[in-house]
């Protein structure tokens, strides 16, 4: 078989294939994606065999290493957790199994830390109360367990209260029934039962109030 050697910008190092020999690409199944831009076309870190991705690790690319963060074995990834690119440490986020990603739990973006609420085994979760974006507490109030999800029911932002009344035990509910928000309450009213409800069909607001008296006269109603 003829080997075709690649044209290449003189002074630049000749590409060669992941055997060492020179590079063909006249004869490759995949010559149009060199047309492509880089981030969709003919990249190492997007077509090179498994065994040599860990080799593409220093890549000064971003995009080949949000590349290896999609293809890299779980071995692997783990590898990627400090990358300096936001992009790159999302997808390793996304990837890497979850008792691993205690590690990533205190990343300093919060699109990153989001996924790893998301994903984050629950024994491991409550370890994330307390961080400072609100998109990640709202994983947390969606995903959280007793007692841990009581530990979040005086959070700052009334959205993330608001999750926290939809999960809370019905008779714990007495905690948030004078909450600030009436959206707030209004799921307290929509959730609770006996003097917790009673307590709220004189609520200062109006949607809260009428919920309130309707559930209660449909209770009375079944009795």
């Amino acid at each position: 078989m003829s080997v075709q050697n690649v044209r290449v910008p003189g002074g630049d190092i000749a590409p060669r294939h992941w055997q060492g020999g020179p590079l063909d690409c006249a004869g490759c199944g995949y010559v149009r994606l060199r047309e492509l831009p880089a981030e969709h076309g003919c990249g190492p870190a997007s077509h090179a065999g498994v065994f040599c991705l860990p080799a593409l690790l220093g890549d000064p690319d971003e995009m080949g290493r949000l590349q290896l963060a999609l293809r890299l074995p779980q071995a692997q990834l783990a590898r990627l957790i400090h990358d300096p690119h936001r992009e790159v440490r999302i997808r390793v986020a996304q990837r890497l199994s979850p008792a691993a990603l205690i590690g990533m739990r205190g990343d300093a973006d919060y699109g990153v830390r989001e996924w790893v609420a998301r994903r984050l085994p629950l024994a491991l979760l409550p370890q994330m109360i307390g961080d400072p974006d609100r998109g990640v507490r709202m994983r947390l109030a969606e995903r959280l367990e007793m007692p841990a999800l009581l530990r979040i029911a005086d959070d700052s932002e009334a959205e993330v209260r608001r999750s926290v009344a939809e999960r809370l035990p019905a008779t714990l509910l007495s905690r948030l029934a004078f909450d600030p928000d009436w959206r707030v309450r209004w799921q307290v009213a929509r959730r609770a039962a006996g003097a917790i409800m009673a307590s709220l069909m004189d609520d200062a607001d109006e949607e809260v109030r009428a919920l309130a008296r309707q559930r209660r006269q449909r209770a009375r109603s079944l009795t």
